[in-house]
Order: structure tokens, then sequence, then C-alpha cells
């Protein structure tokens, strides 16, 4: 099974194609399938939930009551947090911070309450890990992702990391919530109330903290180390190009130094006498 934070997210329906699908998601025509969620009712059709939810598919595989009667009861779960996921099996996306189809009793469409973004996510990621529906958690993966970037410092980013560590059997929560920790020192203070307390009621969030801080010293050692050989190696080959050019001019030195010598010889008398006995041999 492909991992939920390295699958890519799926791009969103657009165009008419899109228009099509929301109509039908919305208006709940030609269902064969009813989601109950504390008493909220979502009208849908098996032939586009079941393909991309194990979970789903299953029940339908074999005799029982909610095959028989086509009701699926999802008691425990949040509608707000359904129906993000079911307006992503139809459009391939979902609102951050409001809703496609309505999720009220009144059927008032959207809420009025004051959206809190990472905590949605955090609710879509976890209900996408329950029903088996990779790329959403890949969306939804993205989505905290880029939210935390900009409110690691927000109560809200405390709030979403305390729900989406539940996840005990994912290791990807931890690990986000961690790099989260460690990428954002010293803004996010590992003393502060708010992350001593993450890290005591995870104990694992801790000891991924701590594995990546031992991690991110032993780069810089190792950083410092190589720049320290890579230094080294430097200067040794200016010391080596050095050491050539001195031999160089020490053999240019010993040549002039012969010349000079010759030159010398020349400007006595018998050196005179010689160079004359040299051109008169050669006449």
């Amino acid at each position: 099974m492909a991992d939920s934070a390295t699958s890519t997210p799926i791009s969103p329906l657009t165009g008419p194609q899109a228009d099509r699908w929301k109509k039908l998601l919305l208006s709940g025509e030609y269902s064969d399938m009813q989601i109950v969620c504390q008493e909220v009712v979502f009208k849908v059709h098996k032939a586009i939930v079941c393909p991309s939810s194990s979970f789903f598919t299953s029940i339908f595989k074999h005799p029982n009551e909610e095959s028989s009667t086509g009701v699926v009861k999802l008691p425990e779960d949040d509608p707000e947090t359904i129906e993000r996921l079911l307006s992503y099996l139809y459009l391939e996306t979902y609102s951050q911070d409001s809703h496609i189809i309505p999720t009220n009793t009144d059927g008032e469409e959207g809420l009025s309450t004051e959206a809190n973004i990472g905590l949605n996510n955090a609710d879509v990621y976890i209900v996408a890990d329950k029903f088996d529906i990779l790329p959403l958690k890949a969306l939804a993966v993205a989505r905290m992702t880029e939210w935390a970037q900009v409110n690691y410092l927000s109560s809200q980013f405390i709030d979403m990391a305390h729900h989406v560590l539940q996840l005990e059997h994912d290791p990807w929560p931890c690990q986000f919530i961690a790099s989260c920790i460690v990428n954002n020192l010293p803004g996010m203070a590992l003393d502060s109330d708010h992350v001593v307390g993450l890290m005591r009621d995870y104990g694992r969030l801790g000891v991924a903290v701590s594995m990546m801080l031992s991690k991110a010293h032993n780069r810089s050692i190792e950083e410092r180390e190589t720049g320290h050989c890579r230094e080294k190696s430097i200067l040794q080959a200016r010391i080596n190009s050095s050491d050539h050019q001195i031999g160089r001019l020490k053999q240019q030195i010993t040549d002039l130094q012969r010349e000079n010598t010759r030159l010398r010889s020349l400007s006595t008398p018998t050196g005179r006498q010689e160079g004359n006995n040299r051109r008169g041999s050669w006449d």
C-alpha cells in the first residue's frame, strides 16, 4: 500500500463535468445508497463511493443489513468531515473552511461558526485513513503542511497536533508534528507549555523530536568536517601549485646565474682571447 505522505493528490474536477457531478451530489438523484451520520443523511451512489474505498466496498460485498437496505450508519463520525470526504469522492476536492453540501438538519448550506482549517484538514486525514482513501489522505497532508508553515505558533496548530496524533498506527502524523517543531526552532520553544504538553501526552513525539535534533546535530558536524576537508584539499592544491611555481622560478634563477657567469667570463682578457680563438677556429 502506498504511503499517504508520498502519494500525489489528484487534481480537482473542473468545467462542465464538475458541474454535473456536483449537481448529482447535491440533488441525490438516482441515489442507491445513504450514509447516515448523526441524523444527517447523505444520498450518494455506490458506483462513485465504493470504488474509492475498500471500507465501503466490503460492506456491499457480503449479505448484511447495510447491503440489503443500502443504508450505512456512521454514528461516531462527524457530519462535517463526512461531507468533505464525499465532496472529494465526487469532485476530487473539498472545502477547508465551509461545505459544498448541507451538513445541518435545517438544510442551510455551510456553517456560520469560525473555521479551523488546520483541525478540519486533520479530521479529513483521520477519516480518509479510516475509510482507506489514500489520495484524500495525500491532499490532507499537502493542505496541513501548507497551513502549518504559517500557523505553527497558533493555538489551532496545537489543537490539530493533538487531533492527528491520535492515529498511533500511522507514523506520518508524529513525523509531521516533530518536523514542524524542529524546523521552527527557536520560534517554537521546546520548553513552552504547549510543546511540553504535546510531548508529555505523546511520548513517541518526544522521541521523534530528539532523533531529528540528533540527526540535525550530526549533519551539522558532518557538514563542518566536509567543509574542513574541502578547505584542506583546496589549500593543499594551492600549496602544490605554489611549490611547482617555486621550482620553476628556482630553475629560471639557476639558468640566469649560469648565463650571467658565462657573460662575465667573456668580459675578462682570458675570456676574450678564448672567444677570439673560437672565432678563429670557425674561420
